[in-house]
């Protein structure tokens, strides 16, 4: 089985990685991994030198081929690969967190636990003015958990501020940036922020302490995954 994907050193896709790897163990399969390293790319030699690595499958090799698409963030080579698959390989093939117009896609959804974490938020720490730090704003994982945030403070009956969500990027700097964006007026800070990932629920936190606040009797952050970073910060 080739499992095609991006940037193996990040929490989501080590998971991943472990998940299909343990099930395939079990199924007889063995498991290829092809994977770029090089999120952001400082030049375009680079970017195109990195996804060369996906030049070196031969699918005449495999029985299956999983696509982390999402993971591969340079413009266009997820879908040129894909095209490349459709091609060249006759066998099964998933994508994750994309919609394919060639083989069977699906976006994992983070909906119900961010829902489960507004409501927390709300029901446990008995706060009302909550803030919510969302991904790239077009993105289906972002829309969705912005849904989700609103869905819960709606349910509680509580009022929902266009001001009270931001968009960042999935990364720290998203969290450090919204972090003094807020700071710039403490007279009207929120009582909670909730970030649709740990990476920037961390950014935000090491920037509000920098600036002497305290966690969480100041203000209250929450993030959303299972990293050790996040699990441990």
């Amino acid at each position: 089985m080739a499992l095609l994907m991006a940037q193996p050193e990040e929490p989501y896709q080590q998971d991943f990685m472990m998940g299909v790897m343990k099930r395939a163990f079990k199924a007889g399969f063995d498991v290829c991994v092809f994977s770029m390293y090089i999120k952001y790319q400082s030049s375009r030699e680079r970017e195109i030198g990195d996804s060369n690595i996906y030049s070196l499958v031969n699918f005449d090799l495999f029985d299956a081929v999983i696509i982390l698409s999402d993971t591969i963030q340079t413009p266009g080579v997820e879908k040129a690969l894909e095209e490349r698959v459709k091609r060249e390989f006759d066998g099964p093939v998933v994508c994750v967190d994309t919609e394919s117009p060639f083989f069977f896609s699906f976006w994992t959804d983070g909906y119900p636990l961010v829902y489960e974490t507004v409501s927390h938020i709300i029901e446990h720490h008995k706060v009302k003015d909550i803030a919510y730090l969302s991904g790239r704003q077009n993105h289906v994982h972002s829309k969705r958990r912005v849904e989700a945030y609103i869905a819960a403070m709606k349910d509680h009956n509580l009022t929902v501020r266009e001001d009270r969500i931001r968009y960042g990027d999935f990364w720290y700097t998203s969290g450090t940036g919204y972090a003094e964006e807020l700071l710039r007026d403490r007279n009207n800070l929120p009582d909670a922020v909730i970030c649709a990932n740990d990476c920037m629920a961390i950014g935000f936190a090491e920037e509000v302490v920098r600036q002497g606040l305290r966690i969480p009797e100041d203000i209250i952050v929450a993030g959303y995954g299972t990293s050790e970073e996040g699990q441990l910060s």
